[in-house]
């Protein structure tokens, strides 16, 4: 099944929303930090300055959220998540090819 950005967006958006797992485990300000990069497309540049912080230290918050999402729900979510941010910061992907069907939530 092939998404387009649009697609992609709405379903981590959900996700985010509706998981208690994720609500349980991180923090207010990972998850908004995961809304704002994965769901609305914010750059780190804009983030940073928002949050009055270092684009490096973001980027790090960021690839540390995407590893605690890999140790709650297992690599394919977490790659799913790398593979939107390295298309965010414009590291040559066309599109996103994600087979949901071999990805598990619980």
């Amino acid at each position: 099944m092939k998404v387009n950005r649009e697609q992609l967006s709405l379903i981590v958006a959900l996700w985010i929303k509706n998981d208690p797992l994720i609500w349980s485990q991180l923090r207010d300000i990972q998850i908004n930090l995961l809304v704002e990069r994965m769901v609305k497309g914010t750059s780190i540049k804009e983030i940073a300055q928002r949050y009055r912080i270092e684009d490096k230290r973001i980027e790090q918050m960021i690839l540390a959220i995407i590893l605690r999402i890999e140790q709650i729900y297992g690599k394919d979510i977490a790659e799913a998540l790398r593979s939107i941010h390295r298309e965010l910061k414009g590291i040559s992907m066309s599109r996103i090819e994600i087979d949901f069907n071999q990805i598990f939530l619980n």
